[in-house]
């Protein structure tokens, strides 16, 4: 027996580039396995996530994590306690990210294990994450 996933048509937040979130319910919440052609990348502001698979994988988020989701690949999100989380999502469409970097077709954004990174990756990832939280600020 085959399992099928959703396919999720993502359109653009107007007037931005991408498709932008700011998740800061109370009560818990499951997104179903799902995927897209665009480039998903999840920002965990405060609290946690309990759950967040990619391809398989099973991530806990906490307050400063970066999750990237590549395309096509199939992801869940499950969380039990929210009180007080706050998560950013943005969605990028495939083919604008591929104007902007042709090669993104065979590439994979790997920055879902910072404890791998080296000095200037993780000093790029600190970067990324004030950028990340200055946008969710300006959402807020």
């Amino acid at each position: 027996m085959s399992t099928r996933f959703q396919h999720e048509i993502v359109t653009r937040t107007q007037p931005l580039s991408a498709w932008v979130h700011l998740h800061d319910s109370k009560a818990p919440q499951r997104i179903a396995p799902h995927w897209h052609q665009g480039i998903e990348l999840s920002y965990t502001l405060s609290g946690h996530i309990d759950d967040f698979t990619i391809n398989g994988r099973d991530y806990q988020s906490k307050s400063g994590s970066i999750l990237v989701v590549n395309s096509q690949l199939i992801h869940s999100v499950r969380t039990i306690n929210t009180a007080n989380s706050c998560a950013l999502s943005i969605i990028y469409p495939y083919d604008y990210v591929h104007r902007l970097y042709p090669s993104i077709e065979h590439e994979v954004i790997a920055i879902n294990e910072p404890a791998y990174f080296s000095e200037q990756q993780s000093a790029v990832y600190l970067d990324l994450q004030g950028d990340l939280y200055q946008l969710a600020l300006a959402l807020q």
